[in-house]
Order: structure tokens, then sequence, then C-alpha cells
């Protein structure tokens, strides 16, 4: 194995030049990924650069002085990440090197030795995309049972969607079930910011953390540029399988309460989900739920600098979609709420408010007509709370619940009147 052709000691200046001279030497010897490495054994702050080619090390060089450090937080910086958080994350830049644009997905992860960088380059040049070509075609679109991602083993799939495949897999040391979510290779290949918004359901997702939403513990990439998300591995079944018929109405308030209190979890992080709906809401034991899903969902404060989609795409399910969504307004809080209101008049009802023959006549129909009024199939409902999922559907935000904690209150005083003996002598006749 070769060495940087550098001393970065005696020759560098400046982290920046290291940087630059740690992306010369990867284009130089046409490593697809770069590590960052603490090396404790050489000095408290050393950190080892290890060039690599196709998993095989080729190069390598250590930085003394606190250099790597600086490289790492150069690198951070780039791709917009935060180097005080205690959790694996991952970030995109693209930085001009010489006459060349160069692809970079960063990841971070925390050690107790200090920060452990993983930079994988995608180069413009005209060798980059036969290069990329090759790793793609080396890897199945479907992962195949027994197939390592890092230091996971997949065991299957569970499922998939608009964005990617979720896989059953092992943590090969720990013995640790858990569950891989990886990047759609089309989404890769024709959408260029869908690695971007594939992260960015990983970011969202940390931001939040709370019982009732499904934690993210790492995130990385496969040779070929696809990124997955590592999850915890949820036992149960989704809420969608519940309602192909109504609930007990007590059942449905509890459970949209609980639904309610992981969206002002989110909320409070700063985060809007823009996608609830049954798929999106896990049911475990006892009706204790996860919400999942980040992929559509937003910050509060729009720092977003990644388009949802081609124009005139708007992400979400039509069946849940708040009007001001299918607009393509801005989204907060009441949106979340709104789509809430349709998932519970569902459990209720045991049917969506709105349907149609295709998903645009549904979207029009939650812009256009009053929703109709929730009615049990199983038992009578309390005139409070038809009229909680009546001003959930309302299609004015401003004319909404404003924050889950009112609709959780309310709901709390519903699930009350729901289990007091006698309380239905109280409906009208």
């Amino acid at each position: 194995m070769g060495a940087l052709p550098v001393t970065a000691r005696s020759v560098l200046p400046n982290a920046c030049d290291v940087a630059d001279v740690v992306l010369m030497a990867a284009r130089r010897h046409r490593a697809g990924t770069v590590w960052l490495e603490p090396a404790p054994e050489q000095a408290a702050d050393a950190h080892r650069v290890t060039l690599e080619s196709g998993r095989k090390p080729i190069a390598a060089v250590v930085l003394g002085a606190g250099l790597g450090d600086a490289v790492i937080a150069r690198f951070a910086i780039l791709a917009g990440l935060d180097l005080l958080r205690d959790a694996p994350q991952t970030g995109r830049a693209t930085v001009r090197h010489g006459e060349r644009l160069v692809e970079l997905i960063v990841t971070l992860r925390p050690t107790d030795a200090g920060l452990r960088a993983e930079l994988r380059l995608i180069d413009d040049d005209v060798n980059a995309p036969a290069q990329v070509a090759g790793a793609a075609a080396a890897l199945p679109d479907r992962l195949p049972a027994g197939f390592s991602v890092g230091p996971y083993r997949i065991a299957g799939v569970l499922g998939s969607g608009g964005m990617g495949v979720v896989y059953r897999a092992e943590h090969t040391l720990l013995g640790r079930d858990v569950a891989i979510k990886v990047l759609r290779r089309s989404l890769l290949e024709q959408d260029p910011h869908s690695v971007q918004r594939f992260l960015g359901e990983a970011r969202m997702t940390a931001r939040v953390r709370y019982p009732g939403i499904v934690a993210v513990s790492d995130v990385a990439t496969l040779a070929d540029g696809r990124p997955y998300l590592v999850m915890e591995l949820l036992s149960g079944h989704s809420l969608a399988d519940a309602v192909a018929d109504a609930l007990d109405p007590v059942r449905a308030v509890q459970i949209a309460r609980r639904i309610a209190a992981a969206l002002q979890a989110a909320h409070d992080a700063g985060v809007v989900h823009r996608d609830l709906s049954p798929g999106n809401v896990f049911l475990l034991d006892r009706d204790a739920i996860k919400l999942v899903d980040f992929g559509a969902a937003r910050r509060y404060d729009g720092n977003e600098d990644v388009p949802d989609g081609p124009p005139g795409v708007v992400f979400g399910t039509p069946w849940y979609m708040a009007p001001e969504q299918a607009l393509g307004k801005p989204c907060d809080a009441r949106t979340d709420l709104y789509s809430l209101g349709v998932v519970l008049y569902e459990m209720l009802a045991g049917a969506v408010p709105f349907d149609g023959e295709t998903p645009r006549d549904v979207a029009v129909a939650h812009v256009s007509k009053p929703a109709p009024r929730v009615a049990s199939p199983i038992d009578a409902l309390p005139q409070q709370l038809e009229s909680l999922v009546a001003r959930l559907l309302r299609k004015n935000p401003d004319e909404r619940h404003q924050t889950a904690a009112e609709v959780i209150d309310d709901l709390r005083r519903i699930e009350s009147i729901l289990q007091r003996p006698g309380w239905r002598r109280w409906l009208p006749r």
C-alpha cells in the first residue's frame, strides 16, 4: 500500500490545503472512499487518512498536530453537518477541485477517540461515469439475503415505497436485528436531488427523539452511491392493516391520541411530517404506536435547499393530504393535524372521507368539497367526537386546532366520556 505524496505537518499550512490535497490524492489514485480515523497509537491528536478503491486500501498517511480534526471539520462544514451532534450523520456537498466538480457524501461518526469521517467521491470527469456504472453493475438493484452492508447482513425484504426498499438485517457482531432502508437505484440515476431528500429523512428523524417515533441509528452509502438508513426493527403491523374495518371508538380515540403525541414531539422539534397516513403508523403491543417514514418531512423554518421533486409534483398521500398541501402551499403543524383528522375519520367510519377514481380527483375533493359527517358502524358517537373530527378537517388551517397539544386535550376528554357508564343516554334522539 502506498503513501500520500505529501507530508502534511511540514508542507501544508492549514486544513483547507490539507483537504485539497486529500481530494487530489483520492482523484489521482481513483479512490472512491476516503477514511479519516483517530490514530491514538500514533499520537493523541493524530488521524489516519486511508484511500480505498473497491473496498481495498491503496494509500495512507497519518496527520498530526490536530490537522485530522481540522480536515474533518472542513468537510463537515461543506456538507452542512453539526460537529457537536453526538450521533452519526450524513450530508452531501459539491466542491470544485481545479477545473472539476466533485460530489462528496460525507458521513460523521463520533467515537470514544474522536470524530471519524467517511468521504464518498462521485467525480464528474470522463472516467467517473464508467466507475459509477461499474459499481452499480456490481450491486443488484434488490439486495439478496446474505449480502453484507457494512457490519450488517441482509436477511430479506420487509417492504418498499416510493423512495426506497426496506430490508430486515442483522448486525453480525452484536447479533441485533435492524431495518435498513436503501434508496432506489432509479431515483439515484434520474433525480439529482434524491440523495439529499433521502438523507433529509435521517436528519428529520434524528431531530426528534421520542418513543413514539422510529429511531435511526446510522447512515452510510453502498459502493454504488446509494445511501441507506439503519433503523430500529419494529414488531407489529401498520395501522393500515387495522383500518380495513372500523375500529371500536374508544380504541380509535386512544390511537389518535398517541399519534397526536408523536406529532407534538415532531412539531416541538421544528419538524412537520407531511405524510401522515395509516401506512406510516406502526401498531405495537397494546396499541402503542411508532410514527415512521419522515421522507417527506420538512423543517418549520423553511431552511431547506433541496426541492421536493420536479415542478408540479406534490409529496404526500392524496387520501390524507390537507388542502394547502395539495395546492403546493407552505405546510405547518396544522397540515399534519388535518391528516390526523382523516386517519381518525377512517378509524371510526372504516373508510376515508374522500375517494375518487384518480389521486387527482381525491386531492381536488380535499380542496373543494365539505367533509362528510363522521359516523361509526359499530356504535353511536358523542357529539364532542364528531365536532373534533369536523374541526380537524376544516379547509382553512386557521379554523382547525392550532397545536397537537390542543387535540390531545380534546381526545382525553372524549376518551373519558366514551369510558363513562351510561354516556349514551345523553345522545340526541
